[in-house]
């Protein structure tokens, strides 16, 4: 695992646990932070394999990510709304900050 690699994924947490937490109904959202947490851990390694070494487009790669965490968190037991909102808030904040982030470390 590169130091590229861990620092998008943490740049990616730092972004995406805050949105869900604030997205979760009230009474789920330390759970909320642990459901972010594992749902990123399964979905980022695929998006770098795609995105990184496979030259697949981002936006396919995000289209892919963000429709199996908003199906992850149905499965977790998110209503389908919430899920969907979570998902596509978190990565559509962690895409338009990852660009910037990737230039900055030379990626």
């Amino acid at each position: 695992m590169t130091c590229r690699y861990v620092l998008a994924f943490l740049v990616t947490l730092a972004i995406e646990l805050p949105v869900a937490w604030a997205l979760a109904p009230r009474g789920a959202r330390r759970g909320a932070l642990l459901d972010a947490a594992l749902l990123n851990a399964a979905s980022h390694p695929l998006a770098v394999v795609l995105f990184w070494f496979h030259g697949v487009p981002r936006v396919a790669v995000e289209a892919l990510v963000w429709a199996g965490e908003a199906g992850g968190y149905r499965l977790l037991g998110y209503r389908v709304a919430r899920a969907v909102s979570i998902a596509l808030v978190a990565n559509a904040l962690s895409t338009a900050a990852i660009g910037p982030f990737e230039r900055l470390i030379g990626g």
